[in-house]
């Protein structure tokens, strides 16, 4: 499918310049998107699940015996997540 302008008097064809500039930063986009998703899960798990300053906390911890379960399930769901970076 030829991409086009849309001018006054219809559309007009790419040139072939064009289209290799389009391809080019379509191709940049794509390969950047799975990072951008990435990021995008870290920073809502900030809010929903741990603060990164909590995880770095915890992490730090020699014994978590006194910490709550829940709190140790969800560094772990951070941790998890973390793991899955591109």
């Amino acid at each position: 499918m030829s991409r086009h302008h849309m001018t006054a008097d219809g559309p007009v064809p790419f040139t072939a310049q064009e289209e290799t500039e389009f391809d080019a930063r379509q191709s940049a986009y794509d390969d950047a998107y799975p990072m951008f998703k990435w990021k995008e899960a870290m920073q809502a798990s900030d809010s929903a699940l741990l603060s990164r300053t909590m995880e770095d906390i915890l992490d730090g911890m020699p014994n978590k015996l006194s910490v709550a379960k829940i709190t140790l399930d969800r560094l772990q769901a951070k941790k998890d997540l973390r793991a899955t970076k591109p």
